[in-house]
């Protein structure tokens, strides 16, 4: 082809972005009380998706009885010295669980893109809860692009 012009974008019609559902999960059972992710931090999802992972809800659900303290929740970057940010802390109430009584459960929206390689992390203040943690996602991805 010796014009250039013939070289032509075009799109498929009615294409759009399209996303691939995905869940990470992951059981928390050793205490962090510290706010300086010192201790132990539990990933809950890593983002493969070259275009970011969309994390639609955040689940939380105890196992057993468990004391009143606090979820944390955390972003790590994936460079040769990673960054840890906490992006959010989740209030557990005190319950004690038995035959007819359900073990805390809460699920949350939040709509967050987590960056490409980065990794969503977890920990919990008070030990030996076993909480677990379940974060519903999407991959992100854009249609291809066709030359004609």
């Amino acid at each position: 082809m010796s014009n250039s012009l013939e070289y032509v974008y075009k799109s498929e019609i009615g294409e759009r972005t399209r996303y691939a559902a995905n869940t990470g999960t992951t059981e928390m059972s050793v205490a962090n009380s510290n706010l300086n992710c010192s201790c132990t931090l539990y990933t809950v999802l890593q983002s493969n998706s070259s275009n970011g992972t969309l994390i639609k809800t955040i689940t939380l659900n105890g196992t057993k009885s468990i004391t009143k303290g606090m979820e944390r929740l955390y972003t790590e970057s994936n460079d040769s010295t990673p960054i840890i940010d906490i992006i959010s802390e989740i209030e557990i109430p005190a319950i004690s669980q038995y035959s007819i009584q359900e073990s805390f459960a809460i699920s949350i929206e939040v709509a967050f893109i987590l960056q490409f390689q980065y990794k969503l992390r977890a920990s919990i203040q008070n030990g030996s809860e076993n909480i677990i943690v379940i974060a519903e996602r999407v991959g992100i991805s854009y249609p291809q692009l066709k030359y004609f």
